[in-house]
């Protein structure tokens, strides 16, 4: 709190202690209430209304600042929604040409070494009279392949899950400094006042907000990404206008709290907005239509090293299945 305002509270809080004994004294004289204790009376009601105007504009000047922090914390908000998107679409990109293409490439390799330790396995077992018959070996062959089959299979779904597993870039710069701004009794007050002020604006059932809108701003409640929270409390709650039928002190105290509040969250919004920047400015430095075709340059030569990985899976399944003809020859 500002010290002039502090002064003005100070000032009001001692003079209607002072009116409050001095009321206390004028009803012990009943209807004779002594002159000097009515002028005291008089005086200190008139200096009362002074510093509860004094009050009232300090809260008004205040006001207009506290819009203002809020007017650029939105501003900060959207612009950073802007380039969480644009960082978004790169990371789509990244699992769409990269993530998924490699992930399956791994697998197949896996899948290939897999397919060429149970042939050796298999093979030697047939060379030590390891199987008493045919059926025992072809079951062994079975098993194998099924298990190559099931084993290295993945659906996007299942990839994508495995890979949420490392955190990305943005996940990094979404988690930034979150631990240091609020501990655990103030996570439950900003979700309690997320749930009263932001929900009921962005909700469907009650509201007109578009889907977009909702989506965006929910997605912060769901992650529990208590900064953007704050901010879209901030964001939603409206400008603070003071209330001239409210005590003025209390105006004022409820108007500076906001300032200290809006100040505190503006400058670190601005920190997860420079971690981001940081994160974003190598992708502004280079063209993106350049670093699309890279990415679709790579995603092409995973793509004929998985092919090249199939065919030598395809070859191993075979020389697996004709072990039972090489058992036979070898019992022949």
């Amino acid at each position: 709190m500002e010290r002039t305002n502090q002064v003005i509270i100070d000032r009001a809080v001692r003079i209607r202690k002072q009116l409050a004994e001095l009321e206390e004294q004028r009803a012990q004289y009943g209807a004779d209430v002594p002159k000097e204790l009515w002028d005291e009376l008089v005086e200190l009601s008139r200096e009362l209304d002074r510093e509860e105007g004094l009050a009232k504009d300090a809260s008004r000047g205040k006001s207009q600042k506290v819009n203002q922090t809020r007017k650029e914390i939105i501003e900060t908000l959207n612009q950073y929604n802007q380039w969480r998107e644009q960082m978004r679409q790169v990371e789509d990109l990244f699992l769409v040409h990269l993530v998924r293409p490699g992930y399956r490439l791994r697998q197949a390799v896996l899948q290939r070494e897999y397919l060429e330790r149970e042939y050796q396995r298999l093979r030697r077992n047939i060379n030590i009279e390891h199987y008493t018959s045919l059926e025992e070996l072809t079951g062994e062959i079975q098993d194998v392949l099924k298990y190559g089959d099931a084993a290295y299979d993945a659906s996007d779904e299942e990839i994508d899950e495995e890979v949420d597993v490392e955190k990305s870039i943005f996940e990094i710069v979404e988690e930034l400094d979150i631990d240091q701004l609020v501990d655990v009794l103030e996570q439950e007050a900003v979700v309690r006042e997320f749930k009263r002020v932001v929900l009921p604006e962005i909700h469907p059932d009650t509201s007109n907000s578009s889907p977009e809108t909702f989506n965006s701003v929910y997605e912060s409640f769901k992650q529990r990404d208590y900064l953007l929270m704050q901010a879209y409390i901030v964001q939603y709650r409206g400008e603070v206008t003071p209330d001239e039928n409210e005590d003025p002190i209390v105006v004022l105290e409820q108007i500076d709290h906001y300032q200290d509040e809006y100040i505190k969250l503006k400058a670190h919004l601005d920190h997860r907005l420079e971690k981001l920047n940081q994160e974003l400015t190598p992708l502004d430095e280079k063209d993106p239509a350049v670093i699309k075709e890279k990415m679709r340059s790579q995603q092409i030569e995973i793509d004929h090293r998985i092919h090249k990985e199939a065919e030598k899976i395809l070859e191993l399944r075979q020389k697996i299945e004709d072990l039972a003809v090489y058992y036979l020859e070898r019992e022949g």
